[in-house]
């Protein structure tokens, strides 16, 4: 909880100026569910790798036996969350707007 109402407000400015426009290139230029489910894992895996090193110093990752691909994994889970979320979430929209049009 305190995650969010910490870092709410920035998680909000990545979503919005990062994570928005990517999503909405890859539904217009990537048909295939399964492509972009891998993108969006291969893209936030990467950015679990880029915050690991940039949030710890080796002495610390040695000191407390860290590991990177730890948090590759745990990113690469939260980008597969988000693809599902993002592609339920536009399939009920798709729906809801054929009701409407009949």
């Amino acid at each position: 909880m305190s995650l969010i109402l910490g870092f709410g407000h920035y998680l909000l400015a990545f979503y919005v100026v990062i994570l928005s426009p990517i999503s909405w290139l890859l539904r217009k230029y990537v048909c295939l569910l399964t492509v972009r489910t891998f993108i969006y894992m291969v893209g936030f895996g990467w950015g679990g790798l880029w915050v690991f090193d940039l949030m710890y110093n080796p002495y610390f990752v040695n000191g407390y036996q860290l590991n990177r691909m730890t948090s590759i994994w745990i990113f690469a889970i939260a980008g597969l969350s988000y693809a599902v979320l993002e592609n339920k979430v536009w399939v009920r929209e798709r729906m809801l707007n054929e009701q409407k049009t009949t």
